[in-house]
């Protein structure tokens, strides 16, 4: 088993607070084990190294994924108004970056990616991976439903790539991380009541906010062949 751990690095951590590290770093534990092959670049961060304690971490639920997105801007658009200068994320499970960036055409709001620079918006959107190597004062991060996370019609092999990106994706924020589902929460997330406030969206803002801005979820169908026979599905 030693072998299989190497990968995984200890650092003295200075970006989050101490609540979100002991969630995000549960949920990893939990279901690590040692046939999982490790990622390159794969950063572990022991929660007690973090510096500070602050927000508990949310999973909230939202009536469809339209919701959840709507909800979650509202969110956002309401913390930076009234903390000017700070900076949140919008990321989806289960979604392709092409995916998002149909979404991020549409309302507007760019999409993460490692050529993007952060100063030319408040707030971004992307998939899961993107957010590597970038932090924000704020996250959420929707879909995170039973059938997104992780990838059901992926090799249960594969399947540990998606909770490590979830883990990633977790710990990009300084301040508050919310996770937010509405159709059948991840088993990933379950017998986390230590860990996270579990509510619903209309309870931490108000129901008139859920009517506005309402986006379903845009999908797209991609080739896994050549990739070029994409199609709004």
């Amino acid at each position: 088993e030693c072998g299989s751990t190497r990968s995984l690095t200890l650092k003295k951590n200075y970006r989050n607070t101490k609540d979100v590290l002991k969630a995000a770093y549960y949920i990893l534990k939990k279901h690590y084990n040692a046939e999982h092959q490790p990622l390159e670049d794969y950063e572990l961060l022991d929660p007690e190294l973090a510096d500070r304690s602050g927000t508990t971490p949310l999973i909230l639920e939202a009536r469809s994924l339209g919701h959840e997105f709507s909800y979650a801007l509202n969110y956002l658009q309401d913390e930076i108004l009234r903390h000017p200068g700070r900076k949140g994320c919008i990321a989806y499970c289960g979604f392709t970056s092409y995916e998002v960036k149909t979404l991020s055409d549409k309302v507007g709001i760019p999409l993460l990616d490692g050529a993007i620079d952060i100063d030319i918006s408040d707030i971004f959107l992307s998939d899961l991976e993107q957010t590597k190597g970038f932090e924000f004062d704020y996250v959420v991060i929707l879909n995170c439903s039973e059938e997104a996370l992780p990838d059901q019609a992926a090799p249960k092999e594969e399947q540990f790539r998606d909770i490590s990106k979830f883990y990633v994706a977790m710990t990009r924020t300084k301040h508050q991380l919310i996770l937010s589902y509405s159709a059948g929460l991840s088993h990933l997330l379950s017998d986390s009541e230590e860990y996270f406030v579990k509510d619903s969206w209309n309870s931490w803002l108000d129901e008139d906010e859920s009517g506005k801005n309402i986006y379903e979820p845009i999908r797209i169908e991609v080739s896994r062949g050549e990739g070029s026979d994409n199609s709004l599905s």
